[in-house]
């Protein structure tokens, strides 16, 4: 049967959603993070972001954003040590610029997958665009949660510090009068970042017809 007519299917597409697929499964898997695939409408270099859960089960609004390859022809350049991934310069703007930590997943289809954090002090300069080593180390599998992991900043939770505002913010609010107290040390010391952060507080809390 002829198949002239008929819609033709991309074998790219295939392979990189072969790829993304694995990495995928091993977030959500081995990783027991959360993985959300980009539409292929709106990739622009990243696959995906992986959002980090605690062994509890928290989601903590952190994310790392994943670019995958996926193919034999990006193990054409390797040693025993690394393989060499090969980008576009249009990427490295797009990767240094973007707000959380960026991956980059190099998958062999009979063999395994590896990822690096991309740094731009590690990249080198090629004819075409530019170069970084991803070490063969770096296996893509439960064992790298951990070192992915640090590539965050520590969770931090703001609701202790946040409830302590919220009732200097009302105490304010009640004060006719605020009394602020120098400490003696503060004054010998000619340190002002206690009274400056005192002010500024105090800004953050002050009733708008007062501040204006």
């Amino acid at each position: 049967m002829s198949d002239i007519f008929l819609p033709k299917a991309n074998r790219s597409k295939f392979t990189g959603n072969a790829g993304i697929n694995r990495v995928s499964q091993i977030f959500n898997d081995d990783f027991r993070w959360i993985f959300r695939k980009v539409s292929q409408e709106d990739d622009f270099g990243i696959d995906g972001f992986a959002d980090v859960v605690t062994e509890t089960g928290h989601v903590t609004g952190q994310s790392i954003a994943v670019q995958v390859k996926h193919g034999s022809s990006y193990f054409a350049q390797q040693t025993d040590s690394h393989i060499t991934f090969n980008g576009e310069l249009k990427h490295l703007n797009y990767y240094h610029n973007i707000s959380v930590p960026v991956l980059i997943v190099v998958s062999d289809p009979e063999g395994d997958a590896y990822w690096k954090h991309f740094d731009i002090s590690e990249t080198e300069q090629t004819k075409s665009g530019w170069k970084i080593e991803i070490p063969k180390s770096s296996k893509m599998d439960a064992a790298s949660k951990a070192r992915i992991l640090t590539l965050l900043p520590p969770f931090e939770d703001v609701v202790p510090h946040v409830n302590q505002q919220w009732a200097f913010n009302s105490q304010v609010r009640e004060s006719a009068i605020i009394l602020y107290h120098i400490d003696p040390d503060d004054i010998h010391s000619e340190n002002v970042e206690n009274l400056f952060d005192f002010i500024k507080r105090l800004s953050g809390s002050c009733p708008r017809e007062w501040c204006s």
